[in-house]
């Protein structure tokens, strides 16, 4: 697969787990917006980034966290912050956690690791069976699209 952008835009999270289907809602309105991004949706498997990156130079991952800060809270936090952002603070919403996923694959594949990886976490109100999100997210969208457009190089 060949990608031109210089961006590659993940989206994390199931989609049948009402609020974490967030990312994947942001990622089909960033499409919708044309963005100058290549877009890929995920899932649960942050491993799949291997197959997809391709010489970007900024990684964009958008994923549903959850924090004690209010439902809706957007977070973006650089790489090289997430020991100081996250621990403790604010967890993923899979099995594996995502900085961990992200070290390996940084080893594993040098290329990754050169590129600049930001995390947009979106504070979720719930995860239960369903398909629908919050109101509160739904909310949230445009103003996560517009943060996520402003990191697009």
């Amino acid at each position: 697969m060949i990608y031109m952008n210089k961006t590659l835009i993940l989206s994390l999270g199931s989609r049948v787990m009402s609020d974490d289907a967030i990312g994947h809602v942001i990622v089909q309105n960033l499409q919708q917006k044309k963005v100058k991004a290549d877009i890929i949706q995920l899932d649960t498997d942050i491993f799949k980034l291997n197959l997809f990156f391709d010489n970007h130079k900024r990684i964009i991952i958008i994923d549903a966290i959850q924090s004690s800060d209010s439902p809706g809270t957007v977070h973006v936090i650089p790489f090289h912050d997430f020991e100081k952002e996250i621990e403790g603070k604010i967890r993923g919403s899979h099995f594996l956690d995502m900085k961990e996923g992200l070290e390996l694959l940084r080893i594993a594949n040098s290329k990754i690791a050169e590129a600049e990886i930001f995390l947009v976490g979106i504070v979720i109100k719930k995860i239960e069976l369903g398909t629908d999100l919050t109101p509160v997210l739904l909310k949230k969208i445009d103003e996560v699209c517009n943060i996520i457009s402003d990191l697009i190089i």
